[in-house]
């Protein structure tokens, strides 16, 4: 009877637990349903993330190919700037040079107060070219000590006066003296002019006597630059011209003139410019 017992219980335990995973099945479908749909919408997610990702690097890449454009054409610009300042530099040097070699034919006028007067001097000077050494305006500090120094054992010297009213006028020197406080000796090839003057005279050129070849001086006076016996003192204050009638009271005794003559209207005068040249062959 036992036996029957055990048999039955058996039977009943194994209809439960047949039961149980026939009810069981559908409940992991469901659970496995769910954990798949969880999945999708992650996925969706992640699909969507990806999408605004590549549509921003889409963006990204649009804006960097326009910018290498931008880049491109810019470079192209460039280069092309580059080359016409490449031959605009070759121009310039070529320009140069031929200005150069002119200057040393002596077909250039650098003379900054009276370009036309170029040619008028050169015939005094019988010589092909002119460089500036030095340029003085009033209120620079010069004395004659140092202007000296700069001319000192230098050929062919031009002294160029810009007075404040206008005047131009100067002195040329072959021979400069061998030291302050004393006239130059013998300079047969000294001449003074005028390139410009109230009395509108046009250029005008004097040549020393044969008797006076010693017109140069450079004072040791603190306010003197340089002195032309029979015209003019040059100074730092205060500049004189000899005489207020013509321009010295030794001038017929020093130049070849038969007439006076105005280089200033006034004995006194201030300059603005003194420009000190040199002539080369």
């Amino acid at each position: 009877m036992n036996n029957d017992y055990s048999v039955k219980q058996l039977k009943k335990d194994s209809l439960s637990k047949k039961t149980n995973e026939e009810n069981e099945g559908p409940k992991k479908t469901t659970e496995r349903v769910e954990e798949l749909k969880k999945e999708n919408e992650e996925l969706k997610k992640e699909n969507e993330e990806l999408k605004k990702e590549n549509e921003e690097l889409k963006k990204e890449n649009e804006e960097l190919k326009k910018e290498n454009e931008e880049l491109k054409k810019e470079n192209e610009e460039l280069k092309k700037e580059n080359e016409e300042l490449k031959k605009e530099n070759e121009e310039l040097k070529k320009e140069n040079e031929e200005l150069q070699l002119q200057l040393c034919k002596g077909y250039i006028n650098t003379l900054k107060e009276s370009p036309e007067s170029f040619c008028f001097l050169k015939q005094y000077t019988q010589l092909k070219s002119l460089s500036l050494i030095v340029e003085y305006q009033r209120n620079d500090e010069i004395t004659g000590e140092v202007l000296f120094k700069i001319v000192k054992d230098k050929r062919n010297i031009m002294f160029v006066i810009t007075s404040t009213s206008g005047n131009v006028f100067g002195s040329f020197h072959s021979k400069i003296p061998q030291k302050m406080n004393s006239y130059v000796f013998k300079d047969k090839h000294m001449f003074v002019f005028s390139l410009k003057n109230s009395n509108k005279t046009g250029e005008v050129c004097f040549i020393p006597r044969e008797t006076n070849h010693h017109l140069l001086f450079f004072p040791k006076e603190k306010d003197s630059l340089f002195y032309i016996l029979g015209c003019w003192d040059i100074k730092t204050n205060d500049c004189v011209i000899d005489s207020v009638k013509y321009s010295g009271k030794h001038f017929f005794d020093c130049f070849n003139s038969e007439q006076c003559f105005e280089f200033e209207k006034e004995n006194h005068f201030q300059f603005v410019y003194i420009r000190v040249y040199q002539w080369n062959n």
